[in-house]
């Protein structure tokens, strides 16, 4: 479950990514189409997720919840996505800044940059997901030193590939060439 978690937001960046890619050359890409291909890809993380849940959980067969714990959910589940949608807000404030100083182009292109740049994110983060519980279990009593030292040799080894790549693909790096 930990790697179905931190593997479904990559599959939904990807996939907002790829579709993001297909409205540039298509030459279709707007605010309308990339606000689409958003929806397309937290369906299918929502799909995702929800078939995996129902295969390992079989929720729908479960009885339903008494009314008092469905309030007491609801209320949490309504402060929750409140907390979320403030989140979202001052996460994303920087569009609004832009959309005030620039065109709908501009903020347009601004957030299929900003998306490009997470996707460059992405593969540290879930490699951090996944690699630091083990360097943290290392410690202790059957934890495996030798698969931390052989991960850390790999994460580190790829981390300066990874560097050399993005700098030579850059300006200064084209210039150095």
């Amino acid at each position: 479950r930990p790697v179905l978690f931190a593997a479904t937001p990559a599959v939904s960046q990807l996939v907002f990514s790829s579709l993001v890619l297909v409205f540039i050359s298509l030459g279709r890409l707007t605010p309308l189409t990339a606000a689409a291909a958003w929806a397309a890809s937290c369906l299918v993380t929502a799909a995702a997720l929800f078939t995996a849940v129902q295969r390992d959980i079989r929720w729908q067969s479960a009885p339903l919840l008494p009314w008092n714990t469905a309030r007491v959910l609801a209320r949490y589940a309504f402060s929750a996505y409140l907390a979320g949608s403030l989140q979202f807000l001052i996460k994303r404030v920087d569009v609004f800044l832009v959309s005030r100083l620039l065109d709908i182009r501009a903020v347009g292109l601004y957030s299929v940059a900003y998306a490009v740049a997470e996707l460059l994110l992405l593969l540290p983060q879930r490699l951090g997901n996944l690699y630091l519980p083990r360097v943290a279990a290392q410690r202790l009593a059957g934890g495996n030193a030798a698969e931390v030292a052989v991960l850390s040799s790999v994460v580190s080894v790829g981390a300066v590939v990874a560097a050399v790549g993005v700098f030579f693909t850059a300006e200064p790096g084209k210039e150095l060439i």
